[in-house]
């Protein structure tokens, strides 16, 4: 009987520290994650890069990073409120989640801006994922069902037609290395070129009308600068 109730006492110790753990590790999870869309979030992003960046230039592999912008997203906003935009980016951030490689890292960078890292990947790999996930966008039925909570508050719109994309892509090997001054293949300057470079992309995908894929290795023409505030 002794040696059960030390047992008991020494089970509810091991348990409550299993607890303990599990519920850090959980918390540790949701601090990289954004909680609208399940995404990460935009810290975890830079971290995660600069990570990738590293061990890619420490390989000689490759790294894509793809940066998209959804468009039209402020009209869902100004027609319908800001509650429906949010729902939309939830359902924008569960499409993504399914459909991305397991390699990949994909962040909700801020607002109406997402972010994909493809760990490897080349331009073909790069440019093709690019494009599922716009002709994934352009042909989705957004909020086709209703909250079964909260079906009054939030309800069936099956929004579709209005909310597309515009998509910069870059790649590390291709677009940022041979582009360095005396190659040098600093992680964060390569990391912040690399950035750069995607993020003009989907700005020149922008001017030139929207729900597009523009490549850092194949511009179209055209002279194009970035916004002022920028």
């Amino acid at each position: 009987q002794r040696d059960l109730k030390l047992l008991e006492i020494f089970a509810q110790t091991i348990s409550a520290s299993i607890a303990n753990a599990i519920e850090a590790q959980r918390s540790k999870e949701m601090a990289k994650r954004d909680d609208l869309t399940g995404l990460y979030n935009d810290r975890y992003l830079h971290h995660s890069l600069s990570e990738i960046v590293t061990a890619a230039l420490a390989a000689d592999s490759d790294c894509g990073l793809i940066f998209l912008d959804l468009d039209n997203f402020k009209s869902i906003n100004d027609h319908h409120g800001h509650l429906i935009g949010s729902r939309v980016l939830a359902e924008v951030g569960k499409m993504l989640r399914q459909i991305l490689p397991g390699e990949s890292v994909a962040a909700r960078y801020g607002g109406d801006e997402f972010v994909i890292v493809f760990p490897g990947a080349g331009r073909q790999e790069l440019y093709w994922v690019a494009e599922t996930v716009r002709q994934n966008i352009e042909t989705k039925i957004f909020l086709e069902r209703a909250d079964p909570v909260d079906p009054v508050n939030y309800p069936a719109l099956c929004i579709q037609g209005v909310i597309t994309c515009s998509i910069g892509l870059a790649s590390l090997c291709s677009d940022v290395l041979p582009e360095l001054v005396d190659n040098d293949a600093d992680p964060i300057t390569a990391k912040n070129e690399l950035m750069r470079r995607a993020v003009t992309c989907m700005y020149q995908a922008k001017e030139l009308g929207r729900n597009r894929t523009v490549t850092s290795w194949n511009q179209e023409s055209g002279v194009f600068k970035l916004p002022e505030s920028e």
